[in-house]
């Protein structure tokens, strides 16, 4: 699953050995997101859907990582991340596009997710084809300051796939 052009990461499903890189790429990509939101203080949390995942590397630096899940009729991006030093150069598109191929190859007509609005990265996505679905309130997400963040839903239909 190696999708290698001139100037792009290689993509690649995630091994054992990249917990480490992968750890630390969570880690630069996910602080500037923590001072506009959190995860909400729940007692408890349903147990997560079995992921999969895969990496954008350069090198032997781990630079994004794309977490998705199979459901019946779509596949659902669970989370991506891009290191900063690496935003605006195509990771994001070549991990996006290698979960569309598996959508593709199972015969899944779409690709979702759910992004936090205050976080601008619904601008990203729609550059990316995606389109707004649904807009509400986290149930899963607060600001700050504990007062709520807005989740969108968006979905990119995928070409040449029956429904």
């Amino acid at each position: 699953m190696d999708s290698t052009a001139p100037g792009q990461p290689a993509v690649r499903k995630a091994q054992d050995c990249d917990s480490s890189g992968i750890r630390i790429l969570i880690a630069a990509a996910t602080q500037e997101l923590r001072r506009v939101y959190k995860p909400r203080p729940v007692a408890s949390q349903p147990a997560p859907e079995e992921a999969e995942s895969l990496v954008a590397v350069v090198g032997d630096r781990i630079v994004g990582i794309v977490e998705y899940v199979t459901r019946e009729a779509s596949i659902y991006v669970r989370g991506l991340a891009v290191h900063p030093e690496y935003r605006r150069k195509g990771v994001a598109r070549a991990l996006l596009s290698e979960v569309a191929q598996v959508a593709r190859q199972s015969n899944r007509a779409t690709l979702t997710l759910s992004t936090i609005q205050e976080t601008g990265n619904p601008a990203i996505f729609e550059r990316l084809g995606f389109v707004t679905k649904e807009s509400r309130p986290s149930p899963r997400f607060v600001d700050a300051a504990d007062g709520p963040v807005m989740q969108i839903d968006m979905v990119c239909r995928l070409e040449g796939v029956d429904d």
